[in-house]
């Protein structure tokens, strides 16, 4: 594959090496507008394996290149496997019209090979009384419509067939092994050995991108009890950086999540001194993004 060789790089002894391979890899596989339909597991069973170890290189310089890049990684899978779902469909389409066409044709010529050999058995009882022979009539009746019996079926070997058939992509099942694998990324970068507040700024810095990768399921399942550990953080500007991107997950989150889950923990941190006017700016960008939110603290 064409990432290959830049992927090889991820092994140099230079941090800043290691760094940019992992950019243009993922500039590489961004820019590809479609991939074919035998390339549907490249992500979750080729390239991010080979980048399984980046969260926890030795290098910050790294890991924080890796938290930033995998959500353009997420979100070039999701176009991927869309465009694989939708060209399979077209070929079931086009293969199912083929079909009717070919059964249409097939069905004809089937009564005409009948017509034709009971035609053919006619004339082999009038030659019989007669003393003629005309005994292989028959079997070139049977034979005439190239290559298929005389019943119209299709006498192309089974193996051949299976070859002729469109590969088809099963996009559920493909994404759902995408999303297993982008969910391991994202835990060994949040709760790894070698996690710290810079990696989940990058993270933050695209929860919207991960938050339309995942989906509502995923997202209160996985990405936001992650995401919320933020809060437990002693640097003020993680903090910020939470309250600046959880706005973007709301909408993704649903209204029951939002007032179960993500809200009481927010006023569980704005109840310390000074913080109210913080609280009150991410309710209202939440409020602006879902039209759900309607509670405040007292």
């Amino acid at each position: 594959m064409m990432c290959a060789s830049r992927l090889s790089l991820l092994a140099a002894a230079c941090a800043a090496c290691r760094s940019l391979a992992l950019r243009c890899t993922v500039q590489l596989m961004a820019s590809l507008p479609k991939l074919p339909p035998a390339d549907a597991k490249v992500y979750h069973d080729y390239l991010l394996p080979s980048l399984s170890l980046l969260p926890n290189d030795s290098e910050e310089l790294v890991r924080v290149g890796y938290a930033l890049a995998v959500a353009h990684l997420a979100a070039a899978a999701h176009e991927h496997l869309l465009g694989m779902q939708f060209s399979s469909g077209q070929q079931q389409q086009y293969s199912g019209s083929s079909n009717g066409v070919r059964t249409n044709a097939d069905t004809a010529a089937g009564s005409a090979a009948v017509s034709r050999v009971g035609s053919s058995r006619q004339l082999r009882q009038a030659g019989s009384s007669a003393g003629g022979t005309c005994g292989t009539a028959a079997d070139d009746a049977s034979t005439a419509v190239g290559g298929r019996t005389s019943a119209g079926i299709d006498s192309t070997p089974v193996a051949v067939q299976l070859q002729q058939q469109p590969l088809l992509v099963r996009y559920d099942a493909e994404m759902a092994a995408v999303r297993s694998a982008v969910e391991k990324v994202v835990l060994d970068l949040v709760t790894g050995t070698r996690s710290s507040a810079d990696i989940k700024r990058g993270l933050l810095s695209h929860t919207h991108q991960l938050g339309l990768f995942f989906g509502r399921k995923d997202i209160n399942n996985v990405l936001l009890p992650l995401l919320i550990t933020c809060l437990n953080a002693g640097e003020w500007q993680l903090r910020g950086s939470f309250f600046g991107a959880i706005a973007a997950v709301g909408p993704h989150t649903g209204r029951d999540s939002l007032d179960v889950f993500l809200l009481p923990c927010l006023e569980q941190v704005m109840m310390q001194p000074g913080c109210r006017t913080t609280y009150v700016f991410v309710v209202c960008k939440l409020h602006r993004h879902t039209g759900c939110v309607h509670t405040y603290p007292p």
